[in-house]
């Protein structure tokens, strides 16, 4: 069908429909790579440490990431920072695993915000 001023409004609706499924569809796959992958996005992460009991949030998950790069191990693939689930269940059940899993968690967790403290003092006094 061709395009004129006085179907604008139909076609509009038709290629917003097309949109919609196609954004449907590429939700589908991402979900089913994700269930099956050995790889989770950081949305996932986050599902993972609640199901451990440590309900965190993103930006804690990132400050965990910069400044705990040598014992939480990720990858970026595009933009997004992607974890080996095996490798994140590993260094989760270890750090439950210590005598006292609360102190044990925020110990590692105030580490990453001192770190980002620390860079945003030396960002400001540059």
């Amino acid at each position: 069908m061709k395009s004129t001023f006085e179907n604008l409004p139909q076609q509009v609706d038709h290629l917003l429909a097309r949109v919609n499924r196609l954004i449907d569809i590429n939700t589908r796959q991402l979900t089913l790579v994700e269930k099956k992958s050995k790889y989770l996005t950081l949305d996932k992460v986050l599902d993972v440490f609640v199901d451990y009991g440590i309900p965190i949030t993103k930006s804690k998950l990132y400050k965990m990431t910069h400044y705990m790069r040598k014992n939480l191990s990720f990858s970026i693939v595009g933009n997004r920072l992607v974890f080996d689930r095996a490798e994140l269940i590993q260094w989760i059940e270890n750090l439950l695993q210590s005598n006292n899993k609360n102190e044990s968690i925020m110990k590692t967790i105030k580490s990453a915000q001192n770190m980002s403290q620390k860079r945003n003092k030396y960002a400001r006094n540059k």
